[in-house]
């Protein structure tokens, strides 16, 4: 039998990334990685949500790795089209006042968008099995 999964992983720039467009907010805590900027733009502070409530705050060094990696991003089109049917599917969805990057991909990370590889192996290793 095959079975998918899903993992989220969301990157809130700002406190309030919902104003002035509601978004889901009820992804399940155990398959998703919720980050939220708790500072300012010039001075990010993010903290890892589960559900509604934090669970650990970044120090200033994983802070600034975050925002590198994210400032880092260059992505294209994906060549070839892919059918999940089972195994991971991975959403990565960075936020700010109706704005949103969002990408989902099945499995493996099409070649594309392999610069997004590294910051995704970074905000998953904060996942506690």
């Amino acid at each position: 039998m095959a079975i998918l999964t899903f993992r989220h992983i969301i990157v809130d720039l700002v406190g309030d990334p919902y104003f002035p467009i509601q978004r889901q907010t009820n992804y399940p805590a155990y398959s998703t990685l919720h980050f939220v900027n708790r500072g300012s733009a010039a001075k990010p502070e993010f903290e890892l949500h589960q559900g509604e409530q934090p669970a650990y705050r970044l120090s200033p060094e994983e802070n600034a790795k975050l925002l590198r990696l994210m400032q880092g991003i260059t992505v294209s089109a994906p060549q070839m089209p892919m059918l999940p049917l089972d195994g991971m599917a991975t959403d990565l969805s960075i936020r700010q006042h109706g704005c949103d990057l969002s990408f989902r991909w099945h499995c493996e990370l099409p070649a594309e968008w392999d610069s997004l590889g590294e910051l995704v192996a970074f905000v998953t290793s904060f996942q506690k099995e």
